[in-house]
């Protein structure tokens, strides 16, 4: 849920590419890596699902053992040793509790554990301490919708949105949630509009799906691709 390019903090995408894999629909959450690369997996109700992207402004000045702690949580996460990136991410935030990367990173490995109440609570601090970051409101709408509170999910969805409009994954996140709630108002075509004109195949074909259905007197929205599981 955010543009990547060069920059001094930077992220990869939590899943590893926008490939379709699991017929369990996946959604994505973010990482915040500094100058590191990571993936993971969101679940969906409806629709495909899609990377959320990081917000890539660097932290102001984060103590180097923090972001040295950071680095090894998402090593220990790309070889998925769940409680080793736990215990480093938390290592990075008692040297620096106001790294919002190693705390959005804390909340996308209890997600990894399934730990869900841990993970919104960290992504919930992320979003206090960073309120102008669209990435913890994506992420925190990620477990909302895993956890099937689909009102709570789109709120931080819109609140991702409004931050980052022109972000194609967070629109596209927004329509495939609301289409699982059953929207058919007029903003719905609108977001489904938009995410027809995306480049990825998979989302163009499922919005324009969803829309057709939309005008007709079919209500139950369809499922559609899936992303690829993190490698």
């Amino acid at each position: 849920m955010y543009a990547s390019p060069a920059m001094t903090e930077r992220q990869t995408v939590l899943h590893s590419t926008r490939a379709a894999v699991r017929a369990a629909c996946l959604i994505m959450i973010a990482a915040i890596a500094v100058g590191c690369a990571s993936t993971s997996a969101h679940r969906s109700q409806s629709g495909p699902s899609e990377v959320v992207r990081v917000d890539d402004r660097a932290a102001a000045s984060p103590a180097p053992q923090a972001v040295a702690a950071n680095d090894r949580g998402l090593r220990a996460l790309e070889s998925h040793d769940l409680e080793r990136a736990v215990r480093e991410f938390q290592t990075a935030l008692d040297a620096d509790p106001g790294y919002v990367a190693a705390r959005n990173n804390l909340g996308r490995a209890y997600s990894e554990q399934r730990r869900w109440r841990d993970a919104a609570a960290a992504f919930d601090e992320a979003a206090r301490r960073d309120p102008s970051s669209p990435t913890p409101r994506a992420n925190l709408g990620w477990v909302m919708e895993n956890a099937g509170r689909l009102d709570e999910a789109i709120r931080h969805y819109q609140t991702a949105a409004a931050l980052a409009p022109d972000d194609a994954e967070i629109i596209a996140n927004l329509a495939r949630a609301r289409r699982s709630r059953g929207d058919r108002d007029p903003s719905m075509l609108s977001l489904l509009d938009q995410v027809a004109l995306d480049a990825r195949p998979e989302w163009s074909e499922w919005a324009n799906r969803e829309r057709a259905r939309l005008r007709s007197t079919t209500t139950t929205p369809t499922t559609g691709p899936t992303a690829r599981e993190p490698s």
